[in-house]
Order: C-alpha cells, then structure tokens, then sequence
C-alpha cells in the first residue's frame, strides 16, 4: 500500500536546488518523492509514503497543504510526438 500527497511541489518551494536534496528531505520522515512533469514541461514532486502517519508528520510539521490518498498504483501520462 501506498499514500501520496495530492499536492504537486516545485523544489523553489522549499528553497532546494536539486531533487536529491528533496528526497533527503522526505526521507527524514520516512516519505518519498514522484517525480513528474506538469503541462508546461517543467518537474514537480509528489510526497509519498508506505504509512499515512509520514505524510500526516510531514505535513503537521512543515504546514503544507494538500490530500492525502491511498494510491494502488501511479501512472505518468505522456505524449508521443
């Protein structure tokens, strides 16, 4: 099972340069990150986790906004060109 935090986040965000420096960040609380892109070709992050209680922490503790869902599987849409 898996949770993910319906809440897509720049790494300008939280003040981060790089993604690495984003999953350090998430896995302090035992989270993760998807990484995907948004329509204007730019990334954003997703916070996801094994446990809702992460998620829950994560945010309580750095007040950040958003659903949390249990996800049975995620899927990124792309075009072909």
């Amino acid at each position: 099972m898996q949770y993910i935090l319906l809440n897509a986040f720049s790494l300008n965000d939280f003040s981060l340069e790089t993604a690495d420096e984003l999953k350090e960040a998430a896995q302090e609380f035992g989270c993760d990150i998807l990484e995907s892109k948004n329509l204007s070709g730019f990334n954003t992050y997703y916070l996801t986790s094994k446990t809702k209680a992460a998620l829950e922490q994560l945010c309580g503790v750095h007040d950040l906004p958003g659903v949390v869902v249990e996800a049975t599987a995620i899927y990124d849409q792309f075009e072909l060109v």
